[in-house]
C-alpha cells in the first residue's frame, strides 16, 4: 500500500485518513496536511526564535529553558519555553546580545513598569564572588534578583553549589568572636530561661 503522506524529517507514513491526524494541518496542501508530522514540527518550533519579525530556525535548540531574570525553569518536554529577548539586534548573528526570559519577565522587559527593567548581570563576576565565599543570598540582594537567578547563573558557569553544611562552615569561618557571640546570643538566652 502506498502512503498518502510521508514526514520529510522522520519518515513517518500516513496510510489512512486517520493517520493524517498525526500531521500538521495545512489547507492548501494535498489531503489538507503538510509534509511534516506533529512531533517533528514541535521539535522544529523549539529550535526557532523570532528575530526582527521573522522566525529563524537553528539546528539545535538555542534555549536552556531557564529565565535569566527570575530563575524559572521549564522542563525540556514542555511545549512552553523561555523567550529569547534581544537587548540589541545584530543582523549578522541573531543570538548576539540576547537573554532568555520567561513570559512574565519578557512582558516586563517590553514595557510593564510594575517591576524594574531587566539588567544584564555579570555572570563571571557573580561566580568569582561566590567562589570567594559570598553567599547566594548576599549576591541576590547585591544584584536585586531572585536567588534562583543567581543559582542558575552559577550552574551555567559550571560552579559547584555549596550544600548547607559547607555554607554554614564558610559563614562561621568568616565571623570574628563578637559576631559569633551575637549569632548564638538569643539561643543562649532562651536556653538559660528554660533552665530556671
Amino acid at each position: 500500500m502506498e502512503s498518502l503522506v510521508t514526514c520529510r524529517d522522520c519518515g513517518l507514513e500516513a496510510f489512512t485518513t486517520d493517520d493524517l491526524n498525526a500531521f500538521v494541518k495545512h489547507e492548501n496542501m494535498k489531503y489538507g496536511v503538510d509534509g511534516i508530522c506533529l512531533i517533528c514540527a514541535n521539535k522544529r518550533s523549539h529550535n526557532m526564535i523570532w528575530f526582527k519579525g521573522k522566525r529563524i530556525g537553528f539546528d539545535e535548540n538555542p534555549r536552556s529553558n531557564v529565565c535569566s531574570k527570575c530563575g524559572k525553569k521549564y522542563p525540556e518536554d514542555l511545549k512552553q519555553q523561555t523567550h529569547i529577548h534581544h537587548i540589541k539586534y545584530d543582523s549578522k548573528n541573531p543570538l548576539a546580545h540576547t537573554i532568555e526570559l520567561c513570559g512574565s519577565c519578557h512582558g516586563i522587559a517590553h514595557g510593564d513598569r510594575r517591576r524594574p527593567l531587566l539588567i544584564e548581570l555579570p555572570n563571571e563576576e557573580i561566580a568569582k564572588l561566590y567562589l570567594s565565599g559570598v553567599s547566594e543570598n548576599a549576591l541576590s540582594k547585591t544584584y536585586n534578583v531572585n536567588r534562583g537567578a543567581i543559582r542558575n547563573r552559577l550552574i551555567l558557569q559550571g560552579v559547584q553549589i555549596r550544600n548547607q553544611s559547607e555554607a554554614e562552615t564558610l559563614k562561621w569561618s568568616q565571623m570574628d568572636d563578637v559576631q559569633r557571640k551575637n549569632q548564638v546570643k538569643k539561643a543562649h538566652q532562651a536556653r538559660r530561661k528554660k533552665e530556671c
